[in-house]
């Protein structure tokens, strides 16, 4: 393979990663949005926290806990949830109240655990379109430079 072949099948797999990356980090930082915009922060009562295990990548078992929470809407609306998180990420609350965040209402109502919500994806998102907007510019540039040299020239 010559030298420019592969330079550009190494062009043709960052834009192939970086447009995965490009997407998937969309679809999670519209869902933080979502929480950030129209979500209101409620206390939750935590109904249990039980340990399991969840089918992991490559059939591996992973331990889980298993939390339940019920807490009621602006509305008066009971709304009882569950989430699986990693035991690294859960400490029993000491009075037995957790952090929650919904939006919706009536059957819409979507709800996570305040402490799963991550604006990681959100950064990731935002550094992306940073750094296609700079290499769009990057790209178009010299372009513009070019033709304004040329119009120096004739004028």
């Amino acid at each position: 393979m010559s030298d420019d072949g592969a330079a550009l099948g190494a062009w043709a797999k960052t834009v192939l990663v970086v447009s995965m990356l490009f997407l998937f980090s969309l679809f999670k930082s519209c869902q933080e949005v979502k929480y950030m915009v129209f979500g209101t922060n409620v206390s939750a009562d935590v109904l249990d926290a039980t340990e399991s295990t969840s089918m992991g990548r490559r059939g591996r078992r992973n331990p889980v806990i298993d939390v339940g929470y019920v807490f009621t809407t602006k509305d008066g609306q009971v709304v009882s949830r569950r989430e699986q998180l990693s035991p690294s990420a859960w400490t029993a609350p000491a009075d037995g109240k957790v952090a929650v965040s919904y939006y919706g209402s009536g059957e819409d109502v979507t709800a996570t655990l305040r402490s799963r919500r991550s604006k990681i994806w959100l950064l990731l998102f935002v550094g992306i379109t940073a750094g296609l907007a700079f290499a769009i510019h990057r790209m178009i540039q010299p372009a513009d430079w070019e033709k304004a040299q040329r119009h120096r020239r004739a004028g």
